[in-house]
């Protein structure tokens, strides 16, 4: 027997309504929603009836046809709220105003709809439901159990803040990995995992204090690299457990040991002496740390103040037993006290998260993060940790997202209008997504805040759960606030019929029905009953529990001021990722404001020289380095030989070097007695001459006795005159003695036209392509410089006689080493010159 409601006896909905409205109302959700398919059913009998023998319809047809158009035209289905922003679909039921229509442009923009994100279509009339910027940034709230579809909506929220070019911070409070593969995969499917960073706070099995295997379980953040020493304070703080009692007393006072303490060390930190981070704060906690601080002379005094009057304050301690040494053991017990309220806090952070906060530069900058438009996911560990320890963490992320919503708010009250409005992120077309999914495992107390301002930061939150009750775990207010000040509220399946279906109960309110009066029999008695065609009005919910309950996956109620709608949510499948890696960032220290400022006064004077060119008058009285002379005039000599930009420069420095090793090797001479004081070494810029071009002529010319004794450098000359031919010009460089240059120093240097004749044959025989000797011959430098001058008019014998002379001054000119030589003195030749530097000391002292 069967006390409660049968299937038979529960009765649709839609058996006891009655539609009431007037005819105007239903005759246009007709044609909007069936107007399309009527005119095109007119428009197909227009051409099928002459075929079937009723031609004098056609015309009837066609009036009707386009009465159905026209009717069709102006009733068009509306979007539920918002049209999507497609230049391409345009509203022409807008009505512009008359400056929007003398502008093509502003007349466009105004009839383009402002939706940018999508939510789901109506499950009724397919319509779809989109959100426009200062939608979203009224912010969201998601209820939906376990297997509601809720994660995969949340995603599909990701994915179009993707698409949109924005940033996203998700928080997972499951963590569960097979979310970070979805997230990996849209990213590298968009081509964003260069922007993409992690937070694991799961460990899992791994000890993080074992030896490195090369993989990551995360990627660092730094919260003490940035950020005033109030904030910093304010974080550690908010870490420490609410124990109430006394125990706050000691709370109370180790903040304020904090606050002197970060203080100095911030300032050490953007001074850049030390890259400041948790490592670093425990290090000084310690009391003599703490007074090694106080006694630097080196800090200014608005940087230890608050160290020295802590120190005051502290119970047992006296600046004279501080100088002497002899602290008294009851400072260090108060002082340990005070730290011993801070190490649970600490030791955290850098022991069971050291592999994510224990890093001098972290690689996760929130600021960056929401400027720059970066994806952050976190992970926390719903199953690792107890409900205490999970707490600390929502206290983390909490700390997290306010550093990333603080910068959002503007750093300037001066300057230009660019600089102190426009700059800000609020000013974006598109929100900066912030998704807490399972925010009940998590939330804590004053993050209400966050929804209530970040409206105005250019940010929409998400918050998501799957029940009510899971808000309030920590404050009802908190909750409460929450909920006030979200403005898109979305229920999917649920079923927890309390406080949960209340809100949405609540939020939705009641509507006015027509419910038919009642029925009566009509006739004889097996005629059944009949509708007694009376209605009577009813106020009943507009959502029920039987509503929320009997949603299938990816089915919600979304609520939007007095619109609900009953919609088919997005979600997005990507193809999944063959693998998945997390971005290993490299650590960059950052420069100090003078470096930046000199490079920035170098960059501005070289653009300026660019632009302006180069003011000689203001370097009359500027010495130009001897080394740059020389580096420029090498320069300036291979760019008159028509060598490229490359290649001079190359040049340049292979002849200096050259020079720095001729001086060393004199310098070593000098030293031990072989040669001449250095007084009389000629320079060497003095002792190379102009080469002089002289024509060949015959022997019999010149007379016998008016050539001096040869030397061996001129006998090497002459035999060089009479290998080339008769009546070709070639150069001649008189020789002078040079007693500065070891003799070895001419054998072991190539002339340059010899090198590049060597280099371009082994470029012929390591050639794949087989050449002919006249390509071969036509590939030398020779040939070459030969072509030049013909194509300038000049004869063969012209042409011929100016390519030598060519490779004549640069063979003069510039000469390179033809196998390697060694930059470094050898040890003989060093202590060599130390001892005969030692006896001209000893020398110079016994004469004195």
């Amino acid at each position: 027997m069967v006390h409660g409601i049968s299937k038979n006896a529960d009765l649709d909905p839609a058996l006891l309504h009655r539609e009431v409205r007037p005819f105007r109302y239903r005759i246009k959700d007709f044609f909007s929603i069936a107007g399309g398919a009527a005119t095109a059913f007119l428009g197909c009998s227009v051409i099928i009836t002459p075929w079937v023998g009723y031609g004098t319809l056609s015309d009837f047809m066609i009036f009707f046809g386009l009465i159905m158009l026209w009717l069709s035209k102006n009733n068009r289905r509306a979007y539920p709220l918002r049209r999507p922003m497609d230049p391409a679909e345009l509203d022409p039921t807008v009505k512009l105003k008359k400056d929007q229509k003398k502008d093509p442009k502003k007349a466009a923009k105004a009839r383009m709809g402002n939706g940018i994100i999508l939510i789901g279509n109506d499950k009724v009339s397919g319509e779809a439901f989109w959100v426009s910027n200062d939608d979203a940034r009224t912010h969201m709230l998601v209820f939906g159990s376990t297997g509601s579809g809720k994660t995969r909506f949340l995603l599909g929220l990701f994915y179009q803040a993707l698409l949109l070019g924005s940033g996203v911070m998700y928080v997972d409070g499951k963590g569960d990995t097979t979310v970070f593969g979805l997230v990996f995969s849209m990213v590298r499917r968009l081509g964003r995992e260069d922007d993409l960073l992690l937070i694991n706070y799961l460990t899992g099995s791994k000890n993080p204090n074992t030896k490195d295997d090369g993989s990551r379980l995360s990627n660092t953040t730094n919260p003490f690299a940035y950020g005033p020493s109030e904030q910093l304070r304010s974080l550690v703080v908010s870490l420490m457990d609410d124990s109430g009692g006394g125990d706050d007393m000691w709370k109370g006072r180790a903040s304020a040991l904090l606050a002197a303490l970060l203080d100095t060390l911030c300032y050490l930190r953007d001074s850049g002496e030390i890259n400041m981070n948790v490592g670093q704060l425990r290090s000084h906690m310690p009391l003599d740390r703490v007074m090694e601080l106080t006694q630097r002379r080196d800090l200014p005094e608005h940087a230890v103040t608050e160290l020295k009057k802590y120190l005051l304050d502290l119970p047992g301690y006296t600046e004279d037993d501080a100088l002497n040494g002899s602290l008294s053991a009851k400072c260090y017990e108060q002082h340990g006290y005070l730290t011993m309220q801070l190490t649970k806090v600490l030791a955290e952070l850098s022991s069971t998260y050291g592999h994510i906060f224990n890093a001098p530069l972290g690689e996760i900058d929130y600021k960056d993060l929401v400027y720059n438009r970066r994806i952050l996911f976190v992970m926390l560990p719903a199953l690792e940790k107890d409900p205490g320890a999970l707490s600390g963490l929502g206290k983390l992320v909490v700390a997290g997202v306010r550093s990333a919503l603080a910068p959002a708010l503007g750093e300037k009250v001066e300057g230009s209008h660019e600089e102190v409005m426009d700059a800000k992120p609020t000013n974006s077309d598109v929100p900066f997504l912030l998704i807490l999914d399972e925010y009940g495992y998590y939330s804590v107390k004053g993050f209400s805040v966050v929804a209530a301002q970040a409206r105005s930061l250019g940010i929409s939150v998400v918050f998501a759960g799957q029940d009510f009750p899971s808000f309030q775990r920590t404050d009802e207010k908190e909750a409460m606030s929450i909920t006030a000040n979200t403005n898109i509220k979305i229920f999917m399946k649920l079923e927890d019929q309390g406080s949960t279906f209340d809100l949405a109960r609540n939020r939705a309110g009641q509507g006015e029905t027509a419910q038919t009066a009642g029925h009566e029999i009509k006739g004889e008695v097996f005629s059944g009953y009949a509708d007694n065609q009376t209605t009577r009005t009813e106020r009943r919910d507009r959502i029920t529990i039987r509503d929320l309950v009997d949603q299938k996956p990816g089915q919600a109620h979304v609520m939007f001021g007095d619109l609900l709608v009953r919609c088919q949510l997005f979600y997005a499948e990507p193809r999944t990722s063959p693998e998945y890696r997390i971005n290993r960032m490299l650590m960059v220290n950052t420069p100090r404001p003078d470096t930046i400022k000199q490079l920035s006064q170098a960059r501005t004077s070289m653009a300026q020289a660019f632009q302006n060119g180069l003011q000689t008058s203001r370097l009359k009285h500027n010495e130009l380095d001897a080394g740059l002379k020389a580096l420029f005039r090498g320069y300036g000599l291979a760019m008159d030989r028509a060598q490229d930009q490359n290649s001079s420069a190359r040049l340049a420095l292979g002849l200096m070097e050259y020079q720095e090793q001729l001086l060393d090797e004199t310098f070593i001479r000098e030293v031990q007695g072989d040669k001449a004081p250095a007084d009389n070494v000629v320079p060497l810029e003095k002792r190379r001459q102009e080469p002089r071009i002289e024509e060949d002529r015959p022997r019999h010319q010149s007379a016998p006795d008016a050539r001096p004794a040869l030397s061996k450098g001129d006998a090497d000359s002459d035999e060089l005159e009479q290998e080339i031919e008769s009546g070709l010009p070639f150069l001649r460089a008189p020789y002078e003695a040079d007693t500065s240059l070891k003799q070895e120093a001419q054998t072991i240097y190539k002339s340059l036209s010899d090198l590049i004749n060597e280099s371009i044959q082994e470029q012929i025989e390591e050639s794949p392509e087989a050449l002919s000797p006249k390509a071969k011959e036509a590939a030398m430098p020779m040939e070459q410089l030969k072509s030049l001058e013909k194509a300038h008019g000049r004869t063969d014998e012209e042409a011929e006689a100016e390519a030598r002379r060519a490779l004549g001054i640069i063979d003069e000119r510039i000469q390179y080493p033809s196998d390697p030589q060694p930059s470094r003195l050898s040890e003989e030749v060093v202590s060599k010159t130390l001892e005969m530097m030692l006896k001209q000391l000893d020398r110079g002292g016994d004469g004195d």
